[in-house]
């Protein structure tokens, strides 16, 4: 008979369930691409290893590791167990019909109790704690710490009822239901926390935020264009939200706003996030969503870099987009790759800053390993004097008009953050004017109520506009009047 051995045996298992899940959400979580940018902190070299290695030649032998290091953790908990009911295993008390399904219930019950557990931790490790993208050393550290902790304990619990079974006596019962308390009753108190304080018992953002859950109503877009240089129109009917995610209304966002500002450790944190830039890019409210975009970025969201340095090559040229491009290079906070560099150098040189953009475009060159003469600079442009276009609206009785930027006559007629140069709500004249613009192309886009268009595209008409609208040092400025209504009686 072999000695017992009481937590020894739950070792071996606990430290390679811990070193295969830590690695599998590790490897998960890595940063998507190191050549924009990755926030900056401890432990740096152990991820760009970690990078090197899954994107090597060896990249597709970590999952296989992987799932062989959790293979052998359940192979050792199975074996030990079975060596634990057969120690002098009384098979006719195994057979009895007390013993038998107390010991599935009570395995079964461990497990769901580890399930449990897991899920618990990994909620706050993943949506509370660490952002996806991170790269913070101390996510796969605490991973490992959690499942080696809950896998050890679980090991223990289950040998102790394998014991019992074997005819061991009811002291190991006390100690299987010991060893399930260890895990058990922390994760209770996680989950308890998280349901309080973090929403982990709401089922949607939209449940957690009290929000609906479908939009409230529709909007009409109609974004002027050009094509083949004719002037023509194409018309969006969109909802105002995410059908059976969240209403992106204006009273929707505010309350998510609201809901957002008062829960810092929520799981629903990054996904409420993106629905504000979602809903500020649908209402075109340029100043919320950089200062979303803004906060986001502060707090080491990688994608809020991303689509605020995206944003910033359209916007116009002016004191407050220089300070929030001086946020994005600030390489105290962000690890800068190639093609972050290059998206800087685009922002400086859009604002008129020759200095840094010429920094910045010799950072990118070197780090993408463009050759001399093969990387060109960005055009250094600035804001045009005076750089304004006004115009007149008529036939709407309410409209919001976007002013979108256009950087070639390929490029599709885009709704997103990354073009939307300014927004206006056009007076009770119909009035609007957008003002400190520099030289391209632009378009506009006119947001109404669904009613106040009606539903199919060929019951509208617009007059008067010319689709495209070019600012140059020569023609700094420009002058626009068109008329929208429903089609005219032939």
């Amino acid at each position: 008979m072999r000695p017992e051995r009481p937590f020894a045996d739950a070792a071996p298992p606990a430290a390679l369930a811990a070193l295969g899940l830590a690695a599998l959400t590790w490897l998960d979580r890595l940063p998507a691409a190191t050549d924009y940018v990755v926030p900056r902190r401890p432990g740096w070299a152990l991820y760009s290893l970690a990078l090197a290695a899954a994107r090597g030649p060896a990249g597709r032998l970590i999952p296989a590791v992987v799932l062989l290091l959790l293979a052998a953790a359940f192979f050792l908990v199975a074996r030990e167990l079975w060596r634990a009911l057969d120690w002098g295993l009384n098979r006719d008390r195994l057979k009895s019909a007390s013993v038998a399904p107390a010991l599935l219930a009570g395995a079964g019950g461990l497990v769901w109790a580890a399930r449990f557990a897991a899920a618990t931790w990994f909620d706050l490790l993943l949506n509370v704690w660490f952002a996806p993208g991170a790269a913070d050393l101390r996510e796969p550290i605490l991973a490992a710490l959690g499942v080696g902790w809950l896998v050890f304990f679980l090991s223990a619990a289950l040998l102790a009822l394998g014991r019992w079974a074997a005819g061991r006596g009811g002291t190991e019962v006390r100690r299987s239901v010991g060893c399930a308390a260890a895990f058990l009753i922390p994760a209770l108190g996680l989950h308890v926390w998280a349901a309080v304080r973090c929403d982990a018992g709401a089922r949607s953002l939209a449940q957690a935020a009290g929000i609906p859950r479908e939009p409230a109503g529709r909007e009409t877009v109609l974004v002027l264009t050009a094509p083949q240089g004719r002037a023509d129109f194409e018309v969006y009917d969109a909802a105002t939200g995410i059908a059976g995610t969240a209403d992106l209304s204006e009273p929707s966002l505010r309350r998510l706003e609201g809901w957002l500002a008062g829960r810092p450790l929520s799981v629903w944190r990054s996904q409420a996030r993106r629905l504000l830039w979602e809903g500020y890019a649908r209402r075109q409210d340029v100043g919320r969503l950089r200062g979303s975009l803004w906060a986001a970025e502060r707090g080491g969201d990688p994608l809020a870099w991303l689509v605020l340095a995206q944003h910033l090559a359209a916007a116009p040229p002016d004191a407050l987009a220089a300070g929030l491009l001086d946020s994005l290079a600030d390489e105290r906070r962000w690890r800068i790759g190639g093609l972050g560099a290059g998206l800087l150098a685009q922002d400086y040189a859009h604002l008129g800053l020759a200095r840094p953009a010429a920094a910045w475009s010799a950072r990118a060159a070197a780090a993408l390993g463009a050759a001399p003469g093969l990387f060109a600079p960005p055009r250094i442009e600035g804001a045009l004097r005076p750089g304004a276009i006004r115009g007149s609206l008529r036939g709407l009785r309410r409209a919001r008009v976007a002013l979108y930027a256009r950087r070639g006559l390929q490029e599709p007629y885009s709704l997103g953050p990354d073009r939307l140069v300014a927004s206006a709500w056009a007076d009770g004249s119909g009035r609007f004017r957008f003002s400190g613009l520099f030289a391209g192309d632009y378009y506009l886009a006119l947001s109404v109520p669904a009613a106040e268009l009606p539903a199919r595209r060929e019951d509208i008409a617009v007059r008067g506009h010319r689709g495209d609208i070019r600012l140059s040092a020569q023609k700094p400025s420009a002058e626009v009047a068109f008329d929208v209504s429903g089609a005219l009686s032939p």
